[in-house]
């Protein structure tokens, strides 16, 4: 364990965090500039003006760093800063997969998914040094990589609904493309942010929201991968283009109660046997964004034989077509 722990960062991926982990006795206090209240779980949290101070006052020897953000555009702006400090990469701060990165690969090995150390290595690199801003965090990029490696040998493609800026989709094609995966990766977005209503269920999305992307600029990222097949529009209008499909991986991150159930409806019956349908959000946010999490529990009490497997530390649930 971790001694002495100063936490960078107080928002989705520390709150997860904290409500997974069995012990915070090593965190010492967090940095957040964007205060609602003064601790969380009992811990002391501090403006980043704050952390200059302590570094300045006290033996790097004696603390170490953990960022805790998901973006790997704020983690790289976070370690810029640190690095301006004369903190050290690894030696004096790390993000937060260092933490959580054991017990994942241990509780995902028994449900007969493997993580290897080589791949996180990977994603980690890749991540820390790829200018294009991936939204999934460096163990969710890790966790998905790997279903994909897994599911390497079975037929079907892979789609990924919801994409936004692309980032995890440069990222797997990446991988894809290394380890002479030629299964066709499909992208689905709006890529013009959540209509008028999202649901009852969803009150914190608002039209727009998202919609600082653009369709013809993720055209020109995938130019040079023709595997990449990227489709413009919303579900579940957008379904019917893929009628003929058959698929191993479905990567749903659509973030809304109404396009997660149709999409569930539309794409577990197109699994092959032995492929998954990863699913991002379902555990609640603070927030009250309960609609991934209620669109899939109604679909597991209606398909009693699906398999999932629960990870949240990630936010995930994963279901197999076994």
């Amino acid at each position: 364990m971790i001694k002495n722990i100063i936490a960078y960062g107080a928002g989705a991926a520390f709150r997860n965090y904290l409500n997974t982990c069995t012990n915070t006795n090593n965190i010492l206090f967090a940095i957040d500039n964007n205060l609602e209240k003064d601790d969380i779980h009992g811990i002391k949290l501090y403006k980043k003006n704050f952390l200059k101070q302590y570094v300045e006052s006290n033996n790097v020897e004696n603390y170490f760093i953990v960022i805790f953000a998901m973006s790997s555009k704020v983690v790289n702006e976070i370690s810029d800063e640190l690095m301006s400090l004369g903190l050290k990469y690894k030696e004096n701060f790390d993000e937060y997969s260092i933490l959580i990165k054991d017990d994942i690969k241990e509780q995902l090995e028994k449900q007969e998914i493997s993580l290897m150390e080589n791949d996180y290595l990977f994603t980690k690199s890749i991540l820390r040094n790829m200018k294009i801003d991936n939204q999934s965090s460096v163990i969710g990029s890790w966790l998905i990589m790997s279903i994909i490696k897994n599911t390497k040998n079975l037929e079907g493609d892979i789609i990924e609904l919801g994409a936004y800026k692309c980032g995890l989709s440069y990222f797997l094609t990446l991988y894809k493309t290394i380890y002479e995966d030629y299964r066709k990766y499909y992208i689905v977005d709006s890529f013009e942010g959540f209509k008028d209503h999202v649901s009852g269920f969803d009150p914190t999305f608002l039209k727009g929201m998202f919609k600082d992307t653009s369709y013809e600029e993720m055209l020109n990222l995938f130019k040079d991968f023709k595997d990449v097949i990227i489709t413009k529009g919303f579900i579940p209008e957008v379904l019917t283009n893929f009628d003929n499909n058959k698929f191993s991986v479905v990567y749903y991150d659509c973030d809304t109660y109404e396009s997660c159930k149709q999409s569930l409806m539309y794409f577990y019956p197109k699994l092959c046997k032995g492929g998954y349908f990863i699913i991002h959000d379902y555990f609640a946010k603070k927030e009250g964004a309960t609609g991934v999490k209620r669109s899939v529990d109604e679909f597991l009490s209606a398909n009693k034989s699906v398999k999932s497997i629960r990870v949240p530390e990630t936010t995930h649930i994963i279901l197999r077509n076994a």
